[in-house]
């Protein structure tokens, strides 16, 4: 018996090809960039004194709106409350399925607070 010949597809040729300039490309691009003298240097940047960054800032923009005035000269009025005691409250501790996972962390919460 013979055996089977395996056969390459063009498309399987292609892909491999295109991998292969892939790479390629990466690898000269890594190489590019270490080989560059515009790379080597670190870009030296000149800081300015306070007075000089003072001396450069734009005007702050006028506001269109008066709220902010407003709210300098707003009064608020605090009044007094009475907090009624009314009893047990409840709260939603979690959501559920079913029943049984309700009660579950029911029972697990009621054990906490013994």
């Amino acid at each position: 018996m013979a055996a089977p010949t395996r056969t390459l597809t063009i498309k399987t040729k292609l892909i491999g090809l295109l991998a292969i300039i892939l790479i390629a490309g990466f690898s000269y691009s890594l190489w590019f960039l270490k080989t560059d003298t515009s790379t080597k240097d670190p870009i030296q940047v000149q800081e300015e004194s306070s007075a000089e960054k003072e001396q450069n800032l734009p005007e702050p923009p006028k506001e269109k709106w008066t709220y902010v005035e407003n709210l300098k000269t707003k009064n608020v009025e605090v009044g007094q409350y009475e907090v009624k005691q009314n009893g047990p409250y409840k709260m939603q501790c979690g959501s559920f399925k079913t029943r049984a996972q309700a009660e579950s962390l029911k029972a697990k919460m009621a054990f906490l607070w013994c």
